[in-house]
């Protein structure tokens, strides 16, 4: 199965499901289990404080953009946590298959428009210049609550899917966002230790990011973005 049909069947299952599924599922014959109660819901979720607990409660999706700019340096290491590797000779994620079919972008932002565009090299954790642009941020986009003025850095996440497709048919779709979403969790994370405001967007325009600012045609399917400032 290629590309373009993995993609169209893992559409089609995800619409027969909507409309075929209940709107809600009632287990009315099932024991139910008290939980412990509290006034702060995220204290009796995480009752015992660490190090992950302190790094998400900083999670915050920032829809406007102030203060310092993030440096380079900085959205170099968001990507190595993203999806380089670690100390121990491992991706920070996994992936099925070991296929890793994930490509992330470095956009560096100017007054609302990307200048230029890098190409993350997971091996090096290096940026590999792509292209110079002049090309709007907002017109890739299906998100108008955001201020683009006020960022300076975008990383993107693409896939490309004939790889893991052609091994796992339909289901390599589904993993790929898997990976996608992890992947994403670990820059979240690394923005969060970083003290850095971010937002992260799913509504991209597929096409237009394609054509105008990756311009790679259908070799890599934009899935989401990340800005910061």
């Amino acid at each position: 199965m290629n590309y373009f049909s993995a993609r169209r069947t893992s559409r089609l299952t995800m619409w027969l499901q909507k409309l075929t599924e209940d709107a809600y599922t009632e287990f009315n014959e099932s024991p139910a289990i008290p939980l412990p109660s509290s006034a702060n819901p995220c204290a009796a979720a995480m009752p015992r404080p660490s190090p992950l607990h302190d790094l998400l409660s900083k999670r915050k999706s920032s829809r406007a953009f102030s203060g310092d700019v993030a440096a380079i340096s900085d959205c170099v290491e968001i990507l190595r946590l993203a999806y380089g590797y670690t100390a121990g000779g491992r991706r920070s994620v996994p992936s099925a298959g070991g296929f890793y079919p994930l490509q992330l972008w470095l956009a560096e932002l100017k007054r609302g428009s990307i200048e230029r565009v890098g190409r993350f090299d997971p091996l090096t954790g290096e940026i590999d210049h792509f292209a110079s642009l002049d090309a709007p941020v907002q017109d890739g986009f299906r998100v108008f609550h955001v201020d683009y003025t006020g960022a300076h850095w975008m990383i993107l996440w693409t896939v490309r899917l004939l790889p893991i497709a052609e091994r796992y048919g339909a289901r390599g779709y589904r993993f790929a966002v898997m990976e996608v979403g992890m992947s994403v969790q670990c820059a979240i994370l690394a923005c969060c230790s970083l003290g850095l405001p971010h937002i992260v967007l799913g509504g991209l325009i597929e096409q237009h990011v394609r054509l105008n600012w990756l311009r790679t045609g259908r070799r890599y399917a934009p899935q989401c973005a990340l800005l910061l400032r």
